[in-house]
């Protein structure tokens, strides 16, 4: 069954621009992140001076959306809360359908989206909501919040925060830059996937992905947010990361639409166990049901749990 109509931001107060949007969102995200929002902090966000950001926030105090008081910072009202957190909805929705049902890779969704969001109406939101099984993540891990404003707590923490060994579990990663997520995705860093830090150095750390031991910068760990797996957890990797000759379960698919249909036709869905052959651009599995071969993007969207060597 389908949620309930939300009321839209239109029907509250004056229509907003996609820069007052944007203000809010920030406002909203910085909150999430640092507490108390001051005037440098958001100039330093945005990329404006200072003069810039009093100007917008004056602007967005006289529509009650922000309370703003001169050297003392900004926080949002409840308007400006459920603007910031529609606006984070339009987004996260937008990737992950640019994602799953047009095919764009997570590093060029976030900038598409960025655009867009200001503009889709409620009706087409609801849609898209609709159209994708009204789902809970995006395709970088974070929630999309509910239609009544809610917003699932996001656990974890960063990876630069963490002093264990144990085994991790990837939550989420940051979706703003798209070289980045070029770099995970070549690693196999992808939500769902296990690691565990072997080692560190004052500008990186050794990590091992999955089966893969790599080194990553210390600015691009931050970026990673992880929780300790579970007892039982085994490794997982996404597909295109199996060495050949090691076999695995399927866990989760990170996909929908086509791309979802032709990999469960090729008896690749949950609990299906794959054995990897190698390969380069194209990459090839035995499954229960015989050989198959996918492309290693198709690869990526499958996501594996290593079985243990009996005894």
């Amino acid at each position: 069954m389908s949620p309930a109509r939300k009321p839209s931001r239109s029907e509250s107060i004056r229509p907003l621009s996609p820069a007052m949007e944007d203000y809010l969102k920030t406002i909203y995200a910085l909150e999430q992140e640092h507490g108390s929002v001051t005037t440098q902090l958001l100039a330093d966000w945005q990329g404006v001076t200072p003069a810039s950001v009093t100007n917008m926030l004056k602007r967005l105090a006289e529509q009650r959306l922000v309370h703003y008081t001169r050297y003392r910072g900004v926080e949002l009202t409840e308007s400006g809360r459920k603007v910031a957190v529609e606006m984070v909805r339009h987004h996260r929705l937008l990737e992950l359908y640019l994602n799953q049902a047009l095919g764009f890779s997570w590093d060029e969704v976030h900038a598409e989206a960025e655009r867009l969001e200001h503009f889709i109406s409620e009706k087409l939101e609801e849609r898209i909501d609709a159209a994708l099984g009204y789902p809970k993540m995006d395709p970088h891990g974070s929630p999309i919040p509910a239609l009544d404003g809610s917003i699932a707590e996001q656990p974890g923490q960063a990876l630069t925060q963490l002093d264990s060994s144990q085994r991790q579990v990837v939550l989420r990663v940051a979706d703003e830059d798209a070289g980045v997520l070029r770099r995970f995705a070549e690693v196999g860093l992808w939500p769902g996937v296990t690691l565990e830090v072997l080692g560190r150095t004052p500008r990186s750390r050794k990590l091992r992905v999955g089966v893969r031991e790599l080194e990553l910068e210390e600015s691009l760990c931050a970026g990673v947010y992880v929780q300790d797996a579970l007892r039982d957890c085994g490794v997982r990797l996404s597909a295109d990361q199996l060495p050949a000759g090691k076999a695995g379960q399927v866990f989760r698919l990170r996909a929908g639409g086509e791309r979802l249909k032709r990999l469960r036709g090729l008896g690749l869905e949950h609990g299906r166990k794959l054995r990897g052959q190698g390969g380069s651009e194209r990459l090839s599995f035995t499954t229960e049901a015989g050989e198959v071969e996918i492309s290693r993007d198709e690869a990526r969207c499958v996501l594996v749990e290593l079985q243990p060597r009996p005894g």
